[in-house]
């Protein structure tokens, strides 16, 4: 297995440097899955109430070199768990430099130990990071979740608003019930948390509604279904979520499965994200 690339657009790594961030304020791990058309972020908790996130960026777009050797020509693939606290320590300095010409990354091993070195050409600077090369019997865990056929779906307000009112609704509970309707022209959605001491909603109406129902890059779309759905999550999973504002979406979408899960699509021009927020199940 082989793997390295090139960068040198500073637009194109901020972005990188953005979704990584992003990424690495959700979760400690992700999984970095390398292909020779695109490349991916995964994210697959093992506790059942946990969220999972899915990432997908063409390397087109991001990298001017890339080269990539997989395990064999079957599988021309390569998974990588990393931490991504870590990769973006490295880049921060990046961010801010004036003398600028490329950042390298490469498969190395180090010590006997598989690393994702970057080198930063202005600063003669490699940081070796510490990886887990992900066996390929493995590998079926870490591929795009398949979401349920009926589910109702809605455009989301804008994130900055919904991350004001969860800052204001987590110091008052643990969970939240999110309600959604499309049987209108327009969609509504309303926010609740109730307790033994408080009662507290807040509704968005007017939203628009998606024709076509988006379920993820490996699964056929199809038209979508008004109707009304409920979904009671924890209050920390969706605060999560909105750390993915810093993404600046172009637009966000949200399909409810009643009582079950709210499967998130986050869409930039240059980024496909998608987060899954489990109900709470009432015993």
């Amino acid at each position: 297995m082989k793997f390295r690339c090139r960068m040198t657009e500073m637009l194109a790594i901020k972005k990188f440097y953005t979704v990584l961030n992003t990424i690495s304020k959700m979760a400690k791990t992700c999984v970095f899955r390398l292909s020779q058309d695109r490349f991916f972020f995964i994210v697959q908790e093992s506790s059942p109430s946990s969220p999972s996130i899915w990432v997908e960026m063409e390397q087109i777009r991001f990298f001017n070199e890339y080269n990539l050797e997989g395990v064999n020509d079957e599988s021309p693939h390569i998974y990588i768990e990393i931490e991504p606290d870590q990769l973006t320590k490295a880049l921060h300095p990046i961010l801010k430099s004036t003398a600028f010409f490329s950042l390298k990354f490469k498969l190395t091993k180090k010590r006997d130990r598989p690393c994702l070195s970057l080198e930063i050409e202005d600063r003669l600077c490699v940081h070796d990071i510490p990886v887990n090369l992900i066996p390929r019997k493995h590998w079926q865990n870490y591929q795009e979740p398949y979401m349920p056929i009926h589910r109702i779906g809605i455009f989301l307000p804008p994130l900055k608003n919904l991350k004001h009112i969860v800052e204001r609704y987590k110091n008052l509970g643990n969970h939240m019930i999110l309600e959604v309707d499309t049987t209108g022209d327009n969609g509504k959605l309303k926010l609740k948390l109730e307790s033994d001491s408080i009662s507290l909603g807040t509704y968005f109406q007017d939203l628009e509604v998606p024709k076509i129902c988006h379920t993820g890059a490996t699964q056929p779309q199809q038209v979508a279904v008004n109707g009304t759905a409920s979904v009671k999550i924890e209050l920390r999973r969706f605060n999560l979520f909105l750390h993915s504002e810093q993404i600046n979406p172009r637009k966000v979408i949200a399909n409810f499965v009643n009582g079950k899960m709210i499967h998130i699509f986050i869409v930039h021009d240059d980024v496909f994200m998608q987060y899954f927020i489990p109900a709470i199940v009432e015993e």
